[in-house]
């Protein structure tokens, strides 16, 4: 039985002049369902350990990355994981700011004269204060 899914939440079709192709975006992105052993607060980014199981990504810890998506919700041991599109539920974010995988394994935004992660791994911009457009791209690690 495969458990991992993909739910389409939300598109936007856009109108064309040529019927020979359609645009489809996604508005609130593509869900993807997964399961894990430990409890996973929403919001939080995770990687996959295995097939179908996921733990919350750090990038401090190699073998916990690279994040495939935040925690949008859950039933039991069941999780539901967005991996592009706009996500809502954040507090303070800071508008127009990158946001990245943090050490701690939660989102993090760079400070002038602050320390960075260990892995840099972009994982999304924010829209407002409350939403993330999450876009996230490769880890790299930080070579001294």
């Amino acid at each position: 039985m495969r458990r991992h899914s993909l739910l389409r939440k939300g598109t936007y079709q856009a109108p064309v002049r040529d019927s020979s192709f359609v645009i489809i975006s996604p508005i609130q992105g593509e869900d993807s369902i997964y399961t894990s052993p430990t409890a996973i607060p929403n919001l939080t980014p995770v990687y996959i350990v295995e097939a179908d199981t996921i733990a919350v990504a750090m990038a401090s810890i190699a073998s916990k990355i690279p994040a495939v998506g935040l925690v949008v919700s859950s039933s039991g041991t069941t999780y539901n994981v967005r991996s592009n599109g706009e996500l809502d539920g954040f507090e303070d974010l800071d508008p127009g700011k990158m946001y990245y995988l943090s050490n701690e394994g939660s989102i993090w935004t760079p400070s002038l004269g602050g320390e960075w992660p260990d892995n840099i791994q972009p994982i999304g911009t924010a829209k407002n204060t409350t939403t993330l457009l999450i876009q996230i791209a490769a880890s790299v690690p930080i070579v001294s």
